[in-house]
């Protein structure tokens, strides 16, 4: 569904990850850098976009019940996929089943308090000094 306002790769982005719900994923799927974490960086920057996530919740208020039955039947297949007897599988539905459940986000924690450094510099005078101060490190 194309929505106006959009680019053509951020209504890609859009579609993907209303069916994936992984933003690093759907960033790929669209067109965008699979190099380093320019993927990752490019969904959380598409995520935040209003116009991006206004047509997210148009495309979830559009599939309704579909789109969680559809994720439920999914989740339950992996389910089944845990009890399997090969390891790899199960492994592998575990991993499937935890992304799609976004289990593995990272927690955001505040750290708020103080740190005190103490900072020590040596003065260097000369090409023996230097290499021999390279020599205690």
């Amino acid at each position: 569904m194309k929505t106006e306002g959009l680019t053509d790769k951020q209504n890609k982005f859009a579609d993907a990850y209303h069916l994936s719900g992984n933003a690093t994923e759907s960033a790929i799927k669209a067109g965008y850098s699979s190099k380093g974490k320019s993927a990752e960086v490019q969904g959380s920057v598409l995520l935040r976009n209003p116009k991006v996530k206004d047509h997210i919740n148009k495309l979830k208020k559009s599939a309704g019940a579909k789109h969680i039955i559809t994720r439920n039947k999914i989740l339950d297949k992996l389910s089944g996929l845990m009890d399997n007897e090969d390891p790899k599988v199960q492994l592998k539905a575990i991993e499937v089943a935890n992304k799609m459940c976004g289990f593995n986000e990272p927690e955001k924690q505040d750290v708020t308090g103080s740190l005190d450094v103490n900072i020590m510099y040596q003065v260097v005078g000369s090409r023996e000094d230097v290499d021999k101060i390279k020599g205690e490190l």
